[in-house]
């Protein structure tokens, strides 16, 4: 088995970029029309439906009106529990996506407007980026069309491919992420193929993308890489000329990106408790792939397994890249099994055998459409009936995506729809929750969304009144991760040891959800209600006795008071007067980034045992100003990413001179050969002309 060769072609002006070639499939145009139709029920005024989409919408705003004005690559988060770093363990991809669509729309677009069509352009985009993976493959352009209409009825609710884990759980950046996997790994099985300095470049791009825009997904594509690439060495033996351009790509690649891996790596001991789903074992798994009960759905299955069938057949015929289609969905699987049983809570073991599924799905529709672009070659031998016989392989994929993704859609595929009530208490949280401080909302599983009309109102509120919440969001961005438990089991503890560890937290205000479920905290001292629509309400919290008001963030083992002066997310300045010296803990997440002074001197910042900023205050009252600002990780990150950047710039730019070097040589090589012919033909002129004169 030989690795497919680069098309020849007889004239340079014949040739076409892949991209060109690529679109001249109609499957492709199928493809992105019948995306767009999945995704029509998202039209309209409001953000997209899915349990997290509110949250990746709060940080888009925040890197918008934050990071942007101040030039930063990353900052302090503070809007959902006490604040972490916004892009230390989860990339930036999707949030400049949102920047950039805004930017070119010239304002047009609102944040909301450009988040809303990021997330549509991400599903509509990953049919495109799946052609390009089955032409990578060897697959031909009629199988890469047809591989794009299928992997639109591939849903997993684990993310990544498909309509329930898009816009059903809200996980956004991993579809666009998907998007750029299915881009590198075709990217590296060219460069595997035929390598060369351009494939190198264009594959460490890709994977650079996919580093910033989730990190879990790069993990998975090494996986399935490291398989891929295993099954090639079987057939074509060690290639030594690989080991460099690989690596090259890789570190390329980690250059790009260095700017987000440093600090990730060099802060891993900020990583809070990791969020995920149960790890089945590797025999569920697979029964329910077969059952159909999961990511391949009706009749589905066993086309894709006679799509299997058809890929031994290529193995056995020695067509390339043959033998990774028919192990590498089952060896993934096996893998990620291997992984769970060597360290179950590991990082990585618990996230590859459910993330990595919808990765598994799309490697198993492209045999199946190999096969179909099969069968209409072998049964039309004539023209027109091959285009007919492509229309009807076509229309069958189509009409099987809208039987199964059509159903999909109908239950996961909208807008938020917020009742009057939601949007009324959001209204008085943004008119009395003071700036800097925090409110709580009440979580009251499984029936929100039926109150509500949205599935996270805890998401839904902080973007919609514009205040911080002590809800969590994006747990292993942050260790502390307690305050969500205070959140969430709210009515669970008594009023006032509620109340205290809420004033604690610089908790201001709860937002009522079931007032029902809440007449404790209603009958509560502690807790005033300032506003009320049943089953909503909104309460004050009042502090200890003897303690500042919670706005003020500041609590401590003496009598103090205390107040905000200055709210910003990334610059506090709180006023604080206390009978005798004494520490005192700030109610915002511990991080070495943070830089203290008190009273114009640089103070010590501590840890508390729960994580949070402590320092020591002198008696009488004292100014104290919090700053965070990047560290020295952060600076070598950027450093590097800016010399790899320099790097790409002058290869592209000596490539590009190179080329214009070679055209302008060969335009003189063909002026010359033309000129003299031109003055061949002249000097006949001439001797005709000198023959017409001397006849004259």
């Amino acid at each position: 088995m030989s690795p497919p060769q680069p098309d020849s072609v007889p004239d340079w002006r014949e040739r076409r970029w892949w991209w060109a070639r690529l679109a001249s499939s109609p499957g492709l145009l199928v493809a992105v029309l019948l995306a767009v139709w999945l995704t029509s029920g998202l039209w309209g005024r409001e953000p997209p439906s899915g349990d997290d989409t509110m949250a990746h919408l709060v940080r888009a705003q925040f890197t918008v009106d934050e990071l942007v004005p101040r030039a930063q690559l990353d900052g302090w988060q503070p809007r959902f529990g006490l604040g972490y770093q916004q892009f230390l363990f989860y990339g930036p991809g999707f949030s400049w996506a949102v920047v950039v669509l805004h930017w070119l729309s010239l304002g047009l677009l609102s944040v909301a407007g450009a988040f809303k069509v990021a997330a549509i352009a991400s599903f509509v985009a990953l049919p495109l980026s799946v052609a390009y993976l089955a032409v990578s493959f060897g697959l031909g352009r009629r199988a890469g069309g047809l591989a794009a209409i299928l992997v639109l009825g591939v849903s997993s609710p684990f993310g990544g491919v498909g309509l329930e884990g898009t816009f059903g759980i809200g996980l956004i950046p991993n579809q666009l992420g998907a998007v750029f996997t299915c881009l590198a790994l075709g990217a590296m099985l060219r460069l595997v193929a035929d390598p060369g300095p351009r494939r190198m470049m264009v594959a460490g791009i890709g994977l650079a993308a996919v580093f910033v825009t989730h990190a879990i997904s790069a993990v998975i594509l090494a996986v399935l890489l490291a398989i891929i690439l295993l099954t090639f060495l079987g057939t074509e033996g060690w290639q030594a000329r690989l080991v460099p351009v690989l690596i090259g790509a890789f570190i390329m690649a980690c250059g790009l990106a260095a700017f987000w891996l440093v600090p990730a790596f060099a802060h891993n001991d900020l990583r809070g408790a990791l969020t995920g789903w149960k790890n089945p074992s590797l025999a569920e798994r697979l029964a329910d792939l077969l059952a159909g009960r999961l990511l391949f759905h009706g009749l589905l299955v066993w086309l894709l397994l006679a799509g299997w069938l058809f890929a031994v057949h290529r193995f056995q015929q020695r067509q390339p890249w043959a033998l990774a289609l028919v192990v590498t969905p089952f060896a993934y699987l096996w893998v990620a099994d291997l992984f769970l049983r060597w360290d179950p809570n590991n990082v990585v073991s618990m996230q590859l055998t459910n993330r990595g599924l919808g990765y598994v799905g799309v490697l198993a529709i492209l045999p199946f459409a190999a096969l179909l672009a099969h069968a209409t070659t072998q049964l039309a031998d004539r023209r027109r009936w091959r285009v007919a016989a492509e229309t009807v392989a076509m229309v069958a994929a189509a009409l099987l995506v809208v039987g199964i993704a059509g159903v999909t859609r109908g239950q996961v595929v909208g807008q938020q729809t917020p009742t009057p009530q939601l949007r009324a208490l959001a209204a008085q949280l943004a008119a009395q929750v003071p700036d800097g401080a925090r409110f709580v909302s009440q979580r009251d599983f499984p029936n929100e969304r039926r109150i509500t009309g949205v599935s996270h109102p805890d998401f839904w509120l902080p973007w919609a009144s514009g205040r911080d919440t002590l809800n969590l969001f994006n747990i292993e961005s942050s260790t502390t991760g307690w305050p969500g438990q205070v959140a969430d089991h709210l009515t669970e503890q008594p009023p006032e040891a509620a109340a205290d560890e809420l004033a604690r937290l610089g908790v201001t205000h709860v937002a009522v959800i079931n007032d029902q479920a809440a007449q404790p905290l209603l009958a509560s001292s502690r807790f005033t209600t300032v506003w009320r629509s049943p089953p909503m309400a909104l309460l004050t919290v009042a502090p200890r006795q003897g303690q500042p008001p919670p706005g003020s963030l500041v609590s401590a083992p003496v009598a103090a008071q205390a107040r905000l002066v200055r709210a910003q997310a990334q610059h506090l300045v709180i006023q604080a007067r206390t009978g005798e010296p004494t520490s005192a803990t700030i109610a915002v997440a511990w991080s070495p980034k943070w830089h203290a002074r008190v009273n114009g001197h640089t103070a010590a910042l501590g840890r508390s045992a729960n994580s949070l900023l402590t320092l020591s205050l002198p008696a009488g009252t004292s100014t104290i100003e919090l700053v965070f600002a990047p560290g020295v990780w952060d600076m070598l990150g950027a450093t590097l990413s800016g010399l790899a950047l320099a790097a790409l710039g002058s290869w592209a730019w000596r490539r590009r001179r190179g080329a214009q070097g070679r055209s302008e040589a060969e335009d003189d090589r063909k002026l010359e050969g033309s000129g003299s012919v031109r003055l061949g033909r002249v000097g006949v002129g001439v001797d005709g002309l000198g023959h017409g004169r001397n006849r004259i």
